[in-house]
């Protein structure tokens, strides 16, 4: 769980204007009570605010199916898979505006100031309310989502691992002592991709 308290302030600042329950997925359900307590919830809105550990692949794409959007306010974030997994369900998503998220989201996400409350409150409604974004939310994400899949993963390493054993300074033996376990780990990567679609 990243940047938990923010979201929480931002979800006690639209509390009285949604109806909307925050699910919060994580590992850990006393590191939320004690963000729960640092953000100042009002009793009604802790009432609406769900806590889900250990949830199950299937559980987790059902609950990005259903759910209105997501919301990934993360402080720092390198890859961000969440987003990206909400995307392939259908699911409007809402992210930092920093780190690599607006390369790897493009305009597929709309994104907050993940330090200020009061930027993702005002992100949710209008993500909430207007159909014609949450339209093209969904369906950039959608098309987003395509581009991202094990075997262009898998490929890149290859590529980038390819470019360091042609370019390293290290002798030979060294080299292929060092890489052939990757490359042959990224290669079946790639064949089992191959044989799951």
């Amino acid at each position: 769980m990243k940047n938990i308290k923010n979201l929480l302030k931002a979800f006690s600042l639209i509390g009285d204007k949604v109806e909307h329950k925050l699910i919060i997925v994580g590992d850990n359900e006393t590191t939320l009570q004690t963000e729960m307590k640092h953000a100042g919830l009002s009793a009604e809105i802790k009432k609406r605010v769900i806590f889900k550990q250990d949830i199950d692949e299937e559980s987790k794409c059902a609950l990005m199916k259903n759910a209105s959007l997501l919301v990934f306010a993360s402080l720092y974030e390198g890859f961000g898979l969440p987003p990206l997994e909400a995307m392939a369900c259908g699911c409007p998503v809402i992210v930092s505006d920093n780190s690599s998220l607006p390369e790897v989201y493009g305009e597929a996400a709309y994104y907050v100031n993940p330090q200020n409350p009061q930027d993702i409150s005002d992100a949710i409604i209008t993500v909430l309310n207007d159909n014609t974004l949450r339209n093209e939310l969904i369906n950039n994400g959608l098309e987003r989502a395509k581009q991202f899949n094990w075997t262009n993963s898998a490929t890149e390493h290859l590529n980038v691992l390819e470019h360091v054993i042609k370019h390293s300074s290290m002798p030979l033996e060294k080299k292929l002592n060092k890489f052939l376990p990757i490359f042959e780990e990224k290669i079946s990567t790639i064949r089992l991709e191959g044989r799951n679609s």
